[in-house]
């Protein structure tokens, strides 16, 4: 897989691995599979939406294990139902606990719990740490 990314800043080459960085636009019209990996603020916010939907590829793969807000759920659906979006793995939803019903019912979506630190090596430091 070709990797491209896009940040605020340009990462170092011992960083970015070979990793080609491009413009957030150039990012959304050339992803085959976007993976959301940033915080949640005020200014991202819905940082996927429907402008953004419209400029990707029809048929992408959307992952978000960032925050539910980045995307908004109302046009991540829509984006579903055309085609636009192929599929989507969320472990964060926009309004948390509740998940929109739509996504739900769409058998081209994956849902998790957020569970990024849910990981034996983790689960084993907790338990040394309790047990000191």
């Amino acid at each position: 897989m070709k990797v491209i990314y896009h940040n605020r800043h340009r990462l170092g080459p011992e960083v970015a691995n070979g990793a080609e960085y491009v413009g957030f636009d150039e990012l959304l019209a050339r992803a085959d599979v976007l993976s959301l990996n940033l915080p949640l603020n005020s200014h991202t916010r819905h940082t996927i939406s429907t402008r953004e939907f419209d400029k990707m590829k029809r048929g992408i793969v959307i992952i978000n294990t960032a925050r539910g807000a980045i995307i908004d759920e109302d046009a991540l659906v829509k984006a579903l139902d055309s085609g636009k979006v192929w599929s989507c793995g969320l472990d964060v939803y926009e309004d948390e606990p509740k998940i929109h019903p739509r996504l739900m019912a769409n058998p081209h979506v994956m849902l998790l719990p957020h569970m990024g630190t849910w990981t034996v090596e983790v689960s084993v430091f907790a338990s040394h740490k309790e047990n000191r």
